[in-house]
C-alpha cells in the first residue's frame, strides 16, 4: 500500500511525495547504533540504518499479536478460554469472546490494598494488622504496612 501526498504550488505547479507503507518509516533522524532508537516498545524491533531509526512492528504468525510487556505473540482468535491465556497472573485470566473468537483481557487479580507479585504469582496486602496479613517473610510494620524485615 502506498500513501501519496499531491501538493499544489503556485499557478498549478504540481509536486507529489509518495511513502510506501508497507516499509517501516524511520522515526528519529540521526543514529550510530541500535540502541540509538529503542522506542521503549517491546513490540518493535529497532534497528540503526544508514544513521536513520527504524522501528518495525514484530512479525508474529497470523493469528497472534505482540503482548507487551513481554513480546511474545499470543493468540488473538479462539476457540475457548485456554487458546486465550498469556501465561502472565498480574493481568488476570484472559477469556475466548467466542462470538468474536478474540482474546479479551482479564482483570487484575489484586484487590484494592494490594500489589501484584508476578514472581510468586500472588497478590499481597499492602497494609495490615498482623504479621499473618503480610506474605511470607515480610512482618507488619507499627504503621501498619508490610514491610521486609
Amino acid at each position: 500500500m502506498r500513501l501519496c501526498l499531491i501538493f499544489v504550488v503556485a499557478l498549478l505547479l504540481v509536486a507529489s511525495s509518495c511513502v510506501d507503507l508497507t516499509e517501516p518509516v524511520p522515526t528519529q533522524p540521526e543514529c550510530t547504533a541500535n540502541t540509538d532508537c529503542d522506542d521503549g516498545d517491546i513490540c518493535t524491533t529497532d534497528e540503526c540504518s544508514n544513521s536513520t531509526c527504524r522501528n518495525t512492528p514484530v512479525d508474529c504468525p497470523s493469528g497472534t499479536r505482540c503482548l507487551p510487556p513481554t513480546g511474545d505473540c499470543v493468540v488473538t482468535e479462539c476457540t475457548s478460554d485456554a487458546d486465550c491465556n498469556d501465561g502472565v497472573f498480574c493481568n488476570g485470566l484472559e477469556f475466548c469472546q467466542l462470538t468474536e473468537r478474540s482474546c479479551a483481557d482479564g482483570a487484575s487479580p489484586c484487590e484494592a490494598g494490594q500489589t501484584c507479585n508476578e514472581d510468586a504469582d500472588r497478590c499481597d496486602n499492602i497494609s495490615c494488622f498482623t504479621s499473618a496479613d503480610c506474605a511470607p517473610g515480610q512482618i507488619c510494620s507499627v504503621s501498619g504496612r508490610c514491610v521486609s524485615p
